[in-house]
């Protein structure tokens, strides 16, 4: 096919694709922008396709502690724990008023409400780690009520009674309890002085319902009270207190266990007392810790022999449910020997049933596709013997990330095996989810676990279906599968992608995802560019190509679409320049490069000279200057020349070519034989040549003290040996410099020596010349003196001739 009618090809798809491209514009409103070819290369999106970790739900503890007006432990109060608008879990507190909770992350609304008078109070608090809640019933007080006789200054306790307290205003019993078997009972009601409050009627009775001592019949309930009820001891001595002793006072067995007691009843000299021997009866009675009946009362016999009597009894577990508390009530009726009474007894066991261990074991993580039916299943053991839990509730709830419940279901046993299954329909969006799963039974404790859900989107495959070849000998457009090279004078190139379903790959086929059914209606671009569907799941981009530089341009293709997984794939372009067709022997050559060739051909002298041109402009100056000696010398011309070492001239000559390479010129560094002695063998212990290690010290020495480190580093020399050596290149150099010092100190020393000898010198100097030119002063002084007294004499012998000459004139006149 020629040339001309490729063009007229290309052309005609260039403009069906500009008819089709405003086609979709048209419909979907979306305005195009071709960007710079910069644009083809954006980077892949991270956003991951896989599963992201879940976020660790972690559980606190939370203490409830519950106390009444007075500040003391309320036990047995209800403390209900809500979320919102969903109930929790709920607790009795203990006797030290306290109830624990294991909560996750959130915020609760904790609610305490004492048993028989409905008092509550309420908090709300943020769970994020371990907490203690106080809870205060203002209008709750503690009553205690002690039944005891009373002989002389002693006062011995009434076991076998029970306290009543009454409403005054209108007569109906607030509470009730036996006493223990130190003849106390313990009441939380509410004060009289609050609103609602009364004043109360509290009377105790023998177990016959006989009352016990006199009343308290309108007495007000303010704060913490203690109150007794005293009846004489019987008068006559005939009478003898008796009292129960059990094995145990608190019992925590595991349901399925029976319960088995030891009971004493003595007097109060610690004998052994004999029912059948007295005449009376020992019975024992099961209630609920609310004092609800159970069982009971049976009548034990009595067993052993001699002083030994005892009674022993079975609960069994059959009467018992896990998790509950129950009280045992022992008495006895009123017994003779002869003239002795002996006083009934009384006395109780609690009982706190644990519930058997029951453990939820399943996958930690389910996985499924939007749309599809999940299987879920688990299973319940028994820990405490190592069974399967059956016949069960199995209730599950799907959370997602903002806590927000999605859906709930129950989990069935169909096959009474202890294992549970559930189809979970997956019509929730795409993401992680957790599955609560709570099983209960009777008698067990209540199980919980929480499993990983992850919902992903249908599988699927983005491809290139994109293959063309303009001339298979020397093609200007070619492409093949997610590769393609094109020149820069075509205006635009077509690319063609699939987006499908990915199916599972049979055994035969060894890669992870095959085509499936075709994705309609998605959304496909290429780095902005919009797409063209074709139907069959066929898209089509058209990329401007026209005057794109040569260069490697990857285009990331996206595809996206509801309740399938997004896919991306790189097509990587590759742009060449134009290219032009070599007649007879079909190439197809660069342009660049024909271009080279003929201007190579047609001007290779001017080129040879601008090469010769360009060598000779970077001939050294030195080398110049030598030539031009060579010819001054050669002509017989004078030269002056200054005479260079060997080496330094030829660093000279060559400074200019090193310069350009980045390599300076190496000065000699002197390295005192006595540090080179000490550095090297600890270099040479790192592994190092002895030359090598020369030549680091020498470095070492030339470089400054900030980078020395650095260079030993960066030849691997180990961190103790490092710091060893440049610990002994201070001590020489602060030795060197102690020297130097030392060495210009004796110059200095020398140079004031040497001037304060030359003053010295210059003084005597001056003062012999001192003494000279006072010497020669004296001297010519002396010499005038004479002068002047020889001058002066003559004159006086002149003189006195004179007149010697006239007297001898006067004489002879």
């Amino acid at each position: 096919m020629g040339r001309k009618k490729k063009g007229i090809i290309l052309c005609s798809l260039f403009l069906l694709s500009i008819f089709l491209i405003g086609t979709v514009i048209s419909q979907s409103s979306y305005t195009p922008t071709l960007l710079a070819p910069s644009i083809y290369s954006s980077a892949i999106s991270t956003t991951p396709g896989g599963i992201s970790p879940a976020v660790e739900k972690c559980h606190y503890t939370v203490i409830v502690n519950v106390t009444d007006y007075d500040n003391f432990a309320l036990a047995g109060a209800n403390v209900t724990v809500y979320q919102g608008n969903n109930y929790v879990t709920s607790k009795l507190t203990d006797s030290n008023g306290l109830a624990s909770f294991y909560l996750y992350l959130g915020t609760y609304n904790f609610t305490a409400t004492e048993t028989y008078s409905g008092e509550k109070n309420s908090t709300s608090k943020y769970v994020n780690k371990d907490l203690t809640i106080n809870l205060k019933l203002w209008n709750i007080a503690t009553l205690l009520c002690r039944t005891q006789f009373q002989d002389g200054d002693d006062y011995y306790p009434i076991p076998n009674a029970y306290v009543q307290v009454t409403n005054k205003t209108s007569g109906q019993i607030v509470i009730s309890s036996h006493v223990n078997a130190t003849g106390w009972a313990e009441f939380h009601i509410k004060r009289s002085n609050v609103q609602g409050g009364t004043n109360y009627t509290i009377t105790a009775f023998w177990d016959n319902t006989t009352q016990l001592g006199e009343s308290y019949p309108n007495f007000a309930m303010l704060s913490y009270t203690k109150l007794n009820f005293t009846v004489p001891f019987p008068s006559g001595g005939q009478y003898i207190y008796t009292y129960i002793l059990s094995n145990a006072t608190f019992v925590t067995p595991t349901w399925g266990e029976n319960v088995v007691l030891k009971i004493y009843w003595k007097d109060n000299a610690e004998n052994n007392l004999n029912t059948t021997k007295l005449n009376s009866h020992l019975y024992w009675t099961l209630n609920f810790i609310n004092g609800t009946n159970v069982y009971g009362p049976r009548e034990e016999s009595p067993q052993g022999s001699g002083s030994d009597i005892y009674y022993e009894f079975t609960v069994p577990w059959s009467l018992l449910y896990g998790g509950e508390m129950y009280l045992v009530y022992i008495n006895t009726t009123e017994g003779t020997n002869g003239s002795h009474t002996f006083l009934p007894a009384a006395g109780q066991v609690v009982l706190s049933i644990n519930a058997l261990s029951m453990e939820i074991t399943c996958r930690n993580m389910f996985s499924g596709i939007v749309n599809e039916l999940l299987s879920i299943s688990v299973q319940l053991n028994d820990t405490s013997h190592n069974e399967t839990v059956k016949n069960a509730i199995v209730e599950y709830s799907v959370w997602d990330s903002n806590d927000s419940l999605v859906d709930s279901g129950s989990l069935i046993d169909a096959n009474n095996s202890g294992a549970y299954y559930a189809n979970l329909n997956l019509t929730f969006p795409r993401g992680n989810y957790l599955i609560e799963i709570i099983a209960e039974k009777e008698n067990y404790t209540r199980g919980s676990k929480l499993v990983l859900l992850v919902v992903q989107n249908i599988p699927s495959v983005l491809y290139s279906s994109t293959f063309y070849f303009s001339d298979l000998n020397s093609p200007e457009i070619f492409f093949c599968s997610n590769y393609g090279q094109t020149e820069n004078d075509v205006p635009f190139v077509i690319l063609v992608f699939r987006f499908a379903e990915a199916e599972t790959p049979s055994s035969s086929i060894s890669t992870n995802e095959i085509e499936g059914a075709a994705i309609s209606d998605a959304s496909v671009s290429a780095g902005g560019l919009p797409s063209i569907p074709l139907g069959g799941g066929y898209y089509v981009v058209v990329v401007p190509t026209f005057g794109l530089p040569p260069s490697a341009y990857p285009i990331v293709v996206s595809a996206s679409s509801e309740l399938y997984e997004p896919q991306q794939s790189v097509f990587l372009l590759q742009g060449k320049e134009r290219s032009v067709l070599i007649p007879l022997v079909n190439v197809r050559v660069p342009m660049t490069m024909l271009l080279l060739l003929i201007f190579s051909m047609a001007i290779p002298v001017s080129g040879f000279s601008g090469y010769v041109y360009v060598k000779r402009a970077r001939i050294p100056a030195l080398v110049r200057r030598i030539d031009q000696m060579i010819v001054a010398m050669s002509r017989g011309e004078k030269v002056d020349a200054k005479i260079f070492p060997r080496e330094r001239l030829t660093l000279k000559i060559l400074a200019e070519e090193m310069s350009i390479i980045g390599m300076e010129p190496k000065f000699e560094v002197h390295v005192p034989l006595e540090l080179a002695g000490l550095l090297v063998p600890l270099l040479a212990e790192s592994g190092m040549g002895y030359h090598e290690a020369n030549a680091l010290v020498t470095e070492l020495v030339k470089a400054i003290p900030a980078d020395r480190e650095k260079l030993l580093h960066s030849v691997g020399v180990p961190g103790e040996i490092s710091a060893t050596v440049l610990k002994i290149i201070e001590e020489q150099e602060d030795k060197e410099r102690k020297k130097g010092e030392l060495i210009r100190k004796a110059l200095i020393e020398k140079e004031t020596e040497k001037e304060t000898s030359e003053s010295e010198k210059k003084t005597e100097e001056k003062s012999e010349l001192v003494r000279k030119i006072k010497r020669a002063r004296k001297a010519l002084i002396e010499k005038e003196t004479e002068k002047e007294t020889s001058e002066l004499e003559k004159k006086t012998e002149e003189k006195e001739d004179r007149e010697e000459t006239g007297y001898g004139k006067y004489e002879r006149i």
